[in-house]
């Protein structure tokens, strides 16, 4: 049974926070790097992941939008305060559905595709170093709150929201426009 990535956000805090209440600061410290260690190892358990189903995508037997879907449930499960990577796999998640239903071409699935993980692989730079240079899971969180506001996945999806609304053409068909923002001209159902 999967949970919202809300629910997992809070027992991630206060599972990691338990640590984090010592009033000694060397058990502060030490907590923080426990803290530190399980972020990086649910980390790199997410790159495992990856690297074991994409042979499945590649080889055909796995859509690509079904990976997206089940690479997004894995960051939440495991690190769902990374908003930008869960951002950018909902984005995925569209683009891969584009491209099964035919809307868009491979290439411009790919160009897409690589625009998205470009932005993804900033935004993780930017905030690799806040993860570095925290001092608590507290200041860690509240650094990731603040990149949020500024998340480089974010601005990209609200521009290409735009675009699309602003796109010509249309109505589109009802089946395809959830995947639009709500100003998209659609077909009735």
């Amino acid at each position: 049974m999967k949970r919202p990535a809300t629910t997992l956000f809070l027992a991630l805090t206060l599972a990691l926070c338990g640590n984090a209440m010592a009033q000694d600061p060397v058990a502060a410290d030490n907590a923080w790097e426990s803290d530190k260690a399980l972020l990086e190892t649910n980390y790199k358990r997410i790159g495992a992941w990856i690297r074991a189903e994409m042979p499945r995508v590649k080889a055909g037997e796995a859509s690509r939008s079904g990976f997206h879907e089940r690479y997004r449930d894995k960051v939440m499960e495991l690190r769902p305060d990374l908003d930008y990577l869960l951002d950018a796999l909902t984005e995925l998640i569209k683009l891969s559905r584009l491209h099964e239903a035919g809307l868009i071409s491979l290439d411009e699935y790919g160009r897409k595709g690589r625009e998205i993980q470009a932005l993804m692989a900033r935004e993780a730079n930017r905030r690799r170093l806040a993860l570095e240079e925290q001092q608590s899971l507290d200041d860690y969180l509240e650094t990731q709150r603040r990149f949020r506001q500024t998340s480089l996945v974010a601005g990209y999806r609200e521009a290409l929201r735009a675009r699309l609304d602003d796109a010509p053409g249309g109505p589109y068909p009802a089946a395809e426009c959830a995947e639009f923002s709500a100003g998209i001209r659609c077909l009735p159902q």
